[in-house]
């Protein structure tokens, strides 16, 4: 794969290309070279340099005429430009400026003064280019942030809201607790959904935060996978779904233990939120070539392949309702793919719509020099 960064070279002057080219050569710089103004606008439409050395004084089409044809697009206005020049007027520098251009030469050329400059400007461009990514991911971050507060707000009052009207109907006598057992099933199923929102929005308040503190340790899957098992199995039975599990005999993964629970009751809580009443889920442990793999496979309502980019991409939040209309703000997924980052695994998704979806995360196996550690 070719690094080196493309310098452009317009002038008039073979001369000039010459000795601009010979300084710049010992430096592994790509380098391309126009003749004209038109030349130099042809070659920038078919590939785009990372810098031009840029003569003003050229026939036809000067160099300043090139920086205003440059700047109508976007982005060329972009490409880091250094007028070279033989005059030192100050209108000449003024005029480059307000064009945008980012530096002068001035004739007759100086090795070091060509050099530290094209180091400087290629330096910058990086940091810009730097700062926009940076800026990018803030606005991605935030974008996510604001949907998923707002998802959350919305739950959080109706969730209590009804808890709260269940309550005061019975303190009312309006409901019976055993006359009326569904309508406190009910509460009691909003009670989970807002405990386990609540304990997702704490712990990614703290990963926000830099506040995840991760301890690796070699995990027994078994116990792992039990305890995932232990905590949902009600959720699953609420819906008549048949809950199995097939682990392979003495896995061990090396992980951290509090954020895998966390990721694996996150993927299961979504598995039985999107599949039917009467369906299956199955959680599957075994070990791969590269690490441990705990799949959860479903036969839900499954997944469109951009559900799927948006979740592995990490674009936004990925929330949509279940199949008994349960809520839902995607933050359990964001959780899951920032902890599996913390713990050097990574997670694979294939899906089919009205078929359903099977969520793989793969973690480390366990390392031999480090002390078991069950759940």
């Amino acid at each position: 794969m070719n690094n080196k960064r493309l310098i452009l070279i317009v002038d008039d002057s073979p001369n000039n290309q010459r000795i601009i080219g010979s300084i710049l050569s010992d430096n592994k710089y790509q380098l391309a070279y126009a003749a004209g103004g038109k030349e130099a606008l042809d070659f920038v439409e078919k590939q785009i340099p990372d810098l031009i050395l840029l003569d003003i004084m050229m026939p036809v089409i000067d160099g300043f005429v090139v920086k205003a044809k440059l700047n109508e697009n976007p982005l060329y206005k972009e490409i880091p430009v250094i007028f070279i020049t033989a005059l030192e007027e100050p209108e000449n520098k003024a005029k480059g400026f307000e064009l945008g251009g980012r530096d002068y030469l001035v004739k007759p050329i100086n090795k070091l003064e060509v050099l530290a400059r094209v180091k400087s400007q290629l330096l910058i461009q990086d940091q810009k280019s730097e700062l926009v990514k940076i800026n990018n991911e803030l606005q991605i971050a935030n974008d996510t942030r604001e949907k998923i507060f707002s998802v959350i707000s919305h739950d959080l009052r109706t969730s209590i809201g009804n808890m709260r009207n269940v309550f005061r109907f019975m303190l009312d006598g309006m409901v019976d607790p055993v006359e009326d057992r569904d309508i406190i099933f009910d509460a009691e199923v909003t009670s989970r959904h807002t405990f386990n929102l609540l304990e997702n929005l704490l712990y990614w308040a703290k990963s926000q935060q830099g506040n995840i503190k991760i301890y690796r340790e070699n995990v027994d899957v078994d116990d792992a996978v039990n305890e995932v098992f232990d905590q949902e199995i009600g959720s699953a039975t609420n819906k008549s779904i048949k809950l199995t599990k097939k682990i392979e005999k003495g896995l061990k993964l090396f992980g951290d233990r509090i954020t895998l629970n966390i990721i694996l009751r996150n993927l299961l809580i979504n598995a039985i939120k999107f599949t039917p009443e009467e369906g299956d889920v199955e959680i599957i442990a075994k070990e791969i070539n590269d690490g441990i793999s705990i799949a959860i496979k479903d036969n839900g309502v499954g997944m469109s392949a951009s559900d799927i980019e948006k979740i592995l991409q990490k674009t936004e939040a990925f929330s949509k309702k279940g199949t008994n209309q349960e809520r839902g703000t995607g933050l359990g997924l964001v959780i899951a793919g920032e902890f599996l980052e913390l713990n050097n695994a990574r997670i694979e998704i294939t899906s089919k719509i009205d078929q359903g979806s099977e969520f793989t995360v793969i973690f480390p196996k366990a390392d031999n020099t480090v002390e078991s550690k069950g759940f």
